[in-house]
């Protein structure tokens, strides 16, 4: 994969879907690419060095979300020591405890924005984490690229596909350059293939089997055949001349 290519790959990365499909029309109908996808959801699911990845920010999420528990666990004690108290303190200890109430929302809101809000905690330790995994499986995916003589990698996972010929799919051979064995997806992909094939089969000798002739309904009672001559109607019996 050169790095025309590369190039092409971030700016359709960068168009709507409906724009990354007009473009890729126009490539694939002047014969000037090579296509294949892979399935990165099914990559990552199988990959233990991005298992290991997920675990890891799943700790620390947790971790996160029990301190925010926490919080939560002493504003309901406090807020329900003022509602028992309220009349029995007082003025001076009630603004204290009011007091000490807010402030500890006020530390609950801050904490979650600094940890799950937008550019915090959470997107750091996930970029971080995450950044070697998706390198390791970048790189793989270009190599099987050079080794099968691949121009360009559509990602299914990120954008569905109507149609994909099973043939295309690099997945498993994605899997195998990272040191990952997935026979099942091999032999599912091996069954669709066949399976394709007996579909393309079917559809060839259907259209071309010769087509029977087409047979004209026999005509009901007191129809004549088409194309014959009516029979003159016969008079009735008293209407006929009598023979002298």
């Amino acid at each position: 994969m050169n790095w025309r290519w590369c190039v092409l790959m971030a700016l359709l990365a960068a168009l709507p879907v409906r724009a990354q499909l007009e473009k890729l029309e126009q490539l694939f109908s002047f014969g000037a690419a090579r296509v294949g996808f892979i399935a990165s959801e099914e990559i990552r699911k199988r990959f233990p060095e991005a298992q290991q990845a997920e675990q890891r920010l799943r700790s620390l999420s947790e971790e996160w979300q029990r301190t925010l528990e926490e919080y939560s666990r002493r504003i309901e004690e406090l807020e329900e020591q003022i509602r028992r108290n309220r009349l029995l303190w007082t003025e001076e200890e009630l603004r204290q405890n009011e007091t000490q109430l807010e402030q500890l929302r006020r530390q609950q809101q801050e904490f979650a924005r600094q940890r799950f809000g937008p550019g915090g905690s959470y997107d750091s330790a996930a970029a971080a984490i995450y950044r070697p995994v998706e390198a390791k499986i970048y790189a793989a995916v270009q190599e099987v690229a050079l080794a099968e003589g691949v121009d360009f990698v559509w990602d299914k996972s990120r954008h569905p596909l109507l149609f994909a010929n099973p043939r295309y799919d690099l997945t498993v051979k994605v899997l195998k350059r990272l040191g990952v064995e997935a026979k099942d997806l091999e032999t599912q992909q091996q069954q669709q293939l066949q399976e394709l094939e007996r579909q393309r089969k079917g559809a060839q000798a259907s259209e071309n089997a010769p087509r029977a002739p087409r047979r004209r309904p026999a005509p009901s009672e007191g129809q004549t055949p088409e194309g014959s001559a009516p029979s003159p109607e016969q008079p009735p019996e008293q209407d006929r001349p009598i023979p002298r």
